[in-house]
C-alpha cells in the first residue's frame, strides 16, 4: 500500500512564475508516485498573477495528469481553520513542506499537526532560505522569525530535507548539530536524453540566460562580463525569464545599453517549460552566473539540451570542465568568465561537439540517477 504524502507548497503546477520550487516538487511526483500517494495543497493563482488558473477547481481536490491529486486554495481559503480540516480529513503518513516562512503554508500545518496531536511525518524543505545569500535580504524580519521559532519549539519534530551537503550545513548553522537531516538532491525530470547536433562557426557563440530577473540570480554579473569579452567575436545572450524585482530589470536594461556592438541582446520574457527543448536547440551554452542555487533545474535542463553550461561555483553541479559539460567559476573574477566566453565562441565544430556530448553524457548521469531516488524515497520512510 502506498504511503500518502500531505504536501503544502505556496505554488504548483500549472504555474511556473515561481521556478525551482514548482519543478522540484513536479518531478518529485512523477518519480515516486508508484511508490506515494500524493495530495498537494497550494494557491490556486500563480506567482504574481491576480486570476486563478483556467480549469481548476478551488476548494476541492483537482486530479493532474501527473496522477497527482491537487487542492487549490483562494485567497480566503488560505487560513488556519481550512488548513486544519485538511489535515485532519485526510490523515497522511507525513507532510512534506516547502518554504522556511510560508505562514499558510509551512506555519498554519506545523500548528495543526501539534494541535491534532497527529503523529505524522514531517519533512521541511529550505529550499535554499537559509543561505547566507537569501537571509540577506529583509534580514531583521528572518532573524526575528528564527528567533521565535527556536524559543517556541517550532520545528523541533521535523526532519529537515537538505538538498545537498551545503545546505546540510547551512541548516546546522542556522537551528544546531543537533537536528535531523535527511540529504535527498533534487530529482531531475526522468524524460530521455536525445542526442542530436547543432552548428559551430569559430568567432560565433549564442548564449541564454534562464531564470528569474532578480539579484540572486546575478543577471547584472553576467552583462559585466560580456563587456569585458574579446570585442572580434560575435555574441548573442536571449534572457528568459519573469521579472521578480523591477528596479533590478531596470538597472540591467540600464547595463545592457552599454554593452559593445558585437554583443546583441533581447530580453525574452516568460517561456513555457514544455517548449524549452525545442527552444534551446538553437543556443550553444547556458550563461547564468547565480548567487545560489539549491539544485538548479535551468541548469539541468541545459545539460540535457546538450548546451556546456557558464555558471558559478555555487550551486551543486561542480567539476564540469573535467568532464567537458562545462565551467563552474568563481564570481570573484570577471575577466576569466569572460576568458572561458571567448573560449566557447572561439570553438570550432569540432572542439565544440565533445563539449556537447560531454552536456549530454552528464546530462544521463543526472537523470538516471538510482541513488537520488532511493534518497528522496528514505525522505519519507521510517529510518
Amino acid at each position: 500500500m502506498k504511503k500518502k504524502v500531505l504536501v503544502f507548497i505556496d505554488w504548483y503546477l500549472p504555474g511556473q512564475n515561481a521556478g525551482g520550487p514548482v519543478r522540484t516538487m513536479s518531478n518529485m511526483v512523477k518519480r515516486l508516485s508508484d511508490f506515494i500517494d500524493f495530495r498537494i495543497v497550494t494557491r490556486d493563482t500563480d506567482l504574481n498573477a491576480e486570476h486563478p488558473y483556467d480549469g481548476i477547481v478551488p476548494g476541492e481536490w483537482n486530479q493532474r495528469d501527473d496522477g497527482s491529486s491537487v487542492y487549490y486554495l483562494s485567497k480566503a481559503q488560505q487560513n488556519y481553520t481550512t488548513i486544519k480540516q485538511i489535515i485532519a480529513d485526510e490523515k497522511p503518513d507525513a507532510i512534506h513542506l516547502n518554504s522556511m516562512f510560508s505562514v499558510a503554508f509551512t506555519l498554519y500545518p506545523l500548528r495543526a499537526v501539534k494541535s491534532l496531536g497527529y503523529p505524522c511525518k514531517l519533512v521541511l524543505g529550505p529550499r535554499g532560505m537559509l543561505s547566507s545569500g537569501a537571509l540577506a535580504i529583509k534580514p531583521f524580519k528572518k532573524k526575528l522569525f528564527i528567533f521565535l521559532a527556536g524559543m517556541t519549539g517550532m520545528f523541533k519534530n521535523v526532519i529537515w530535507h537538505a538538498s545537498t551537503p551545503v545546505e546540510a550545513a547551512e541548516i546546522k548553522k542556522v537551528f544546531g548539530d543537533h537536528v535531523r537531516i535527511k540529504l535527498a538532491i533534487d530529482l531531475a525530470d526522468n524524460k530521455p536524453v536525445t542526442r542530436f547536433t547543432r552548428k559551430k562557426t569559430p568567432g560565433n557563440l549564442k548564449l541564454y540566460f534562464l531564470g528569474r530577473i532578480s539579484p540572486v540570480k546575478n543577471l547584472m554579473q553576467c552583462l559585466e562580463v560580456l563587456k569585458l569579452a574579446d570585442n572580434s567575436l560575435s555574441i548573442d545572450f536571449d534572457i528568459y525569464g519573469p521579472s521578480e524585482d523591477e528596479s533590478y530589470l531596470a538597472e540591467c536594461k540600464k547595463m545592457a545599453d552599454s554593452l559593445p556592438d558585437n554583443v546583441r541582446l533581447s530580453f525574452k520574457g516568460q517561456v513555457d517549460n514544455a517548449a524549452l527543448t525545442t527552444l534551446l536547440k538553437d543556443y550553444h551554452c547556458l550563461f547564468l552566473l547565480t548567487e545560489n542555487e539549491n539544485y538548479g533545474h535551468a541548469i539541468v535542463e541545459g545539460l540535457t539540451s546538450g548546451c556546456p553550461v557558464i555558471i558559478s561555483d555555487r550551486t551543486p553541479w561542480r567539476n564540469l570542465e573535467a568532464v567537458r559539460a562545462g565551467y563552474d567559476l568563481s564570481l570573484d573574477n570577471n575577466r576569466k568568465v569572460a576568458e572561458v566566453v571567448s573560449r566557447f565562441a572561439g570553438m570550432d565544430q569540432q572542439e565544440y561537439d565533445l563539449w556537447m556530448q560531454g552536456a549530454f553524457t552528464k546530462a544521463e548521469s543526472i537523470v538516471s540517477s538510482d541513488e537520488a531516488v532511493r534518497d528522496n524515497l528514505n525522505l519519507f520512510g521510517d529510518s
